[in-house]
């Protein structure tokens, strides 16, 4: 299902910005089931365009720019403003925010070099560092704890009427796997409340995070530069937030927990092992539920063929060895021995 047309792609992209395509590309997003990107053509250039069911709170875009412009944080890749200035198009219930193309390959294409950990370990250091303008600070989101998909989860753990019955083959082959792999999940639901439950009386320091850092939302150009996308979720919560993505695996990338140069842009503190392993398991949790939306829920028969076979094989890689379920389970054993 595409979020929206051709023709009112067409349009927005004249009528709001002043270009008109000569081709729009739809480009796989992964596990977002509630957003679409297209690669947008015109004769004079290309760019991305996002769209969305969801809005992104305005405090977001006001940051970016401000992280980008004031702090001199150039890897942070912001949205190109609408002819009347605006960060984003508003159209049929959807926000629209167009990117500029950037020409290279995702962290999900090739590996990093030293190099490129060092860097991406100092932009980091520099975004968890930053202290943003108070009325902003105040504006943006906090996002510490997210309990919803624990109860989503545990809801469908104890009472196996709450997922939906299977109506095409997409919806049976989601059913299988979490028949499959219902005891591993059932593990990792016991284990994020186990660890939930231990944070509970600690009082995290709240810093400018990304919150979905991972190998896919890194772009490398074809100089070797690297340029951060998807800031969507940009809030202000515990840095490990970010942390947990340098050796999450997700997407099977990013699994070494120090990769070589990391530590030497962002430095020896990687933040508190029981945090990370808390957002590493309530992140396979919230990916559950995307593809539960895809392939199984109340809409999931009218997205794209394409989509949902994607969403599949996406499911099914979470359990694969050396992705995110075993770093979940490898930051559980870490906290552990740190308690």
């Amino acid at each position: 299902m595409s979020l929206a047309t051709a023709p009112q792609i067409g349009e927005v992209l004249q009528q709001s910005y002043g270009i008109t395509p000569t081709a729009v590309v739809s480009r796989a997003v992964g596990a977002d089931a509630h957003a679409a990107v297209y690669r947008i053509d015109a004769r004079h250039g290309q760019w991305w365009l996002k769209c969305r069911r969801y809005q992104v709170n305005p405090a977001v875009w006001d940051s970016l720019h401000w992280l980008r412009g004031t702090l001199g944080i150039g890897e942070i890749v912001a949205p190109w403003p609408t002819l009347a200035g605006a960060a984003s198009a508003q159209r049929w219930g959807l926000q629209f925010t167009l990117f500029p193309y950037i020409e290279g390959q995702s962290g999900f294409e090739a590996p990093l070099s030293a190099t490129q950990w060092q860097q991406l370990g100092h932009v980091l250091r520099r975004l968890h560092e930053a202290r943003l303008p108070e009325a902003m600070a105040r504006a943006l989101p906090q996002a510490a704890f997210d309990s919803e998909a624990l109860l989503t989860v545990g809801q469908w753990l104890q009472q196996p009427g709450a997922l939906a019955t299977a109506s095409d083959r997409w919806g049976e082959a989601f059913r299988a796997v979490w028949q499959q792999q219902h005891g591993r999940i059932a593990q990792l639901h016991a284990r994020a409340e186990e660890l939930q439950q231990g944070l509970q009386d600690q009082v995290a320091e709240l810093r400018v995070c990304h919150t979905d850092l991972h190998a896919g939302n890194l772009l490398m150009d074809t100089a070797g530069g690297l340029h951060l996308i998807d800031w969507d979720g940009l809030a202000l919560a515990p840095r490990e937030r970010d942390l947990m993505f340098v050796g999450g695996a997700v997407g099977g990338r990013w699994g070494r927990e120090r990769p070589q140069g990391f530590v030497e842009g962002y430095g020896e503190d990687l933040g508190n092992a029981r945090w990370i392993a808390w957002y590493r398991h309530v992140r396979v949790l919230q990916d559950l539920i995307e593809f539960q939306q895809m392939l199984l829920g109340a809409e999931a028969q009218q997205r794209a063929v394409q989509q949902r076979r994607q969403a599949l094989h996406f499911l099914g890689e979470q359990f694969a060895p050396g992705n995110v379920v075993d770093a979940a389970e490898r930051a559980y054993r870490v906290a552990c021995t740190a308690a």
